[in-house]
């Protein structure tokens, strides 16, 4: 079946988020178009992301945190969860609950830094100069990745913030410390791997990976080049080895982890652990920042979804390979509707986001998704 019937289907079948989403990411309808017009009015009503907006605090975040370390602590209260949420519901710059969001993040891009109460729960960390240096860098990493999700990603700021990591993290890449970045046991991040410019070591992780796909500007000129030096050196085997929590950062007082590493098994071990939400973010990422076809390693995650496109064109992905209540800042993403107790929920949500990185492999090749 064609890719358009299976779109018709989910602006028949999908929640409002997911209706709306096709027609303005997949099917690109102009934004004078009354189906357009009324799909948003829906989403805009939609009780959950009503119920995440609701649950904002005045100052644009929620609970207070940005992001945390505390393993005790309610993931969904971060506003690394919650604000990318809300925009995955269809939600964008026009609502003032984003712009309060972005008018926080705002503030964590200067390369200076800024006021300690603006950092939230990444303030107790930064007792000391390195530890306050390196946590300036993480900040603008995490910050500059949300608003680019957030549809802020040709705003000067961000895209300052992006050419600086992403000329960081090609530094690294292009290195000698990139093929031994942790030593010990356990591990920890070497001192030559602190780029000198940030003082932060920019090893690609999810954070890194978000903000280049998100900025798009960044996919021209000697940009292009440093994004596939990246890419290839997350896809290969040195990246592979590094644990998933990457390594311990030793600077003044206690170390601390710096995590989230592209975590990318085979299609099979994902569908193991049920985590193809996770799966499916991170592959969307990717196809926002290179041609899939060219890296055989990530066409295997296409390939293997393929196997479970029905003749209607829906994707049926086995219910096991996916985290019905799913958690953690990405993975969450995928799931669209309110709950997946259904079958019709749960295939929607799958189905429209892999017909949206399929568009994404379209619009990046030039040619027809072949299906």
């Amino acid at each position: 079946m064609a890719a358009g019937e299976a779109t018709s289907w989910l602006c028949e079948n999908g929640c409002a988020a997911v209706r709306y989403r096709t027609l303005r990411d997949i099917l690109r309808r102009p934004v004078d178009d009354p189906e357009l017009a009324a799909a948003f009015r829906a989403v805009k009503a939609y009780r959950p992301a009503l119920n995440l907006a609701l649950a904002q605090d005045p100052d644009g975040t929620w609970s207070g945190r940005l992001h945390t370390g505390d393993s005790h602590a309610d993931p969904r209260s971060m506003t690394e969860v919650q604000f990318p949420r809300l925009i995955e519901y269809g939600w964008g710059r026009e609502s003032e609950a984003v712009q309060r969001t972005a008018a926080f993040l705002r503030r964590l891009l200067s390369r200076e830094g800024a006021a300690d109460a603006d950092y939230h729960d990444l303030a107790s960390y930064m007792k000391g100069t390195r530890r306050r240096r390196y946590m300036v860098s993480f900040a603008r990493c995490i910050a500059a990745g949300l608003l680019a999700h957030a549809g802020y990603g040709d705003d000067p700021a961000v895209v300052t913030v992006g050419r600086e990591l992403l000329e960081a993290a090609y530094r690294f890449v292009s290195g000698p410390t990139a093929m031994a970045p942790v030593r010990g046991d356990p591990p920890r991040v070497v001192e030559a791997a602190y780029d000198p410019v940030l003082g932060y070591p920019v090893i690609p992780d999810l954070y890194l990976l978000q903000l280049f796909a998100y900025c798009p500007s960044l996919n021209a000129g000697e940009g292009r080049h440093h994004l596939d030096a990246v890419v290839d050196y997350v896809l290969g085997p040195v990246y592979d080895n590094l644990e998933e929590r990457i390594g311990y950062v030793s600077l003044e007082g206690r170390p601390f982890v710096k995590g989230w590493k592209v975590h990318l098994p085979s299609p099979d071990e994902l569908a193991g652990m049920g985590r193809w939400n996770y799966g499916l973010i991170v592959l969307e990422m990717f196809a926002r920042i290179a041609p899939l076809a060219r890296r055989p390693r990530l066409a295997a995650y296409l390939e293997w979804l393929r196997q479970w496109l029905r003749p209607e064109g829906l994707y049926d992905v086995p219910a096991g390979a996916l985290a019905v209540k799913s958690s953690g800042p990405f993975a969450e993403r995928v799931q669209l509707a309110p709950d997946w107790r259904t079958w019709e929920t749960r295939v929607s949500d799958v189905t429209f986001r892999v017909l949206l990185i399929e568009t994404i492999v379209t619009r990046f090749s030039g040619k027809p998704y072949p299906r």
